[in-house]
């Protein structure tokens, strides 16, 4: 997008390319012969201007790499908005540091608090010993303005990466070799629980009423809206006024009772352990 309009000849730095001795050389001695000089002079020209096209993509390549990006990454936080997600925000970093600590003050008054890195570790090695493979770390969050304060948005699909750092010893040396600083990757948190959706999904499937009016995904929500649609008409050309209310729920996710949760997915899943298999189908083209 950057480079859309640009014209080389605006440039007199880049009119005054030549090509190296040796090159003009080796096109001269094939020039002389008759037949030849009508097609080197046209390659003459266009590895010219391939020349001048190859330095201004770079040298634009460099300004907007060295010296745009880091000024505005200084100087400024660049982020959409949830009212325009089309569109390119920019909040000085004094004003986005007064959002970003009346946020994070925000989520420490209700159910959020700041882990040091050793209590961290501590939780992730004792994830580690109990899931095995299937341990997931932690998920990265940033904040998304809207029209009075800002949104926490985690992504839950990236792994995680944690640095363990290593023990010492009253003389200040490291222990043992194992014990130095190693960094771990962790699982996603929606890949360690895909095992976890395919047996909801299993649970669903043979007992639909078990998980009442629960959907995984817009497949199943379209179903269920194409069946509410189908009894709402019943046969009828007319269609009949329908009435549909939005409402949010202020702080759904983080006033869930966690007990409640888990004594409800405990009378759903009744077996101790699943059989999950894998299959791949090769279609022929």
């Amino acid at each position: 997008q950057c480079l859309h309009g640009l014209k080389a000849s605006n440039y007199p730095i880049l009119s005054k390319l030549t090509f190296s001795h040796q090159s003009c050389c080796k096109i001269w001695r094939k020039v002389q012969h008759p037949v030849m000089a009508k097609k080197y002079s046209r390659f003459s020209f266009d590895g010219k201007l391939s020349l001048q096209r190859k330095i201004l993509w770079s040298w634009i390549f460099w300004y907007f790499s060295y010296i745009v990006v880091p000024l505005l990454g200084n100087h400024f936080y660049v982020t959409e908005r949830e009212s325009g997600r089309q569109d390119v925000f920019y909040y000085s970093k004094p004003i986005w540091k007064k959002l970003f600590d009346g946020t994070v003050t925000l989520l420490q008054d209700k159910n959020y608090s700041i882990l040091d890195h050793t209590l961290l570790g501590r939780i992730l090695k004792e994830r580690k010993i109990s899931l095995g493979h299937n341990a997931f770390g932690f998920s990265r969050v940033r904040f998304l303005p809207k029209e009075k304060n800002l949104r926490t948005l985690a992504n839950l699909k990236a792994p995680s990466k944690f640095v363990f750092t290593g023990k010492k010893n009253a003389r200040g040396r490291v222990r043992a070799v194992q014990e130095q600083s190693k960094s771990i990757w962790f699982k996603s948190a929606n890949s360690a629980l895909r095992e976890l959706h395919v047996v909801l999904r299993r649970i669903k499937a043979e007992d639909p009423n078990k998980l009442g009016a629960s959907v995984f995904d817009y497949n199943d929500m379209y179903q269920r809206f194409y069946q509410f649609i189908c009894e709402v008409r019943k046969g009828s050309a007319v269609f009949p006024k329908l009435y549909i209310v939005v409402a949010d729920i202020s702080n759904a996710y983080d006033s869930i009772d966690q007990d409640m949760l888990i004594s409800i997915m405990n009378d759903v899943i009744h077996q101790d352990s699943f059989c999950l298999r894998n299959i791949s189908k090769i279609v022929r083209t």
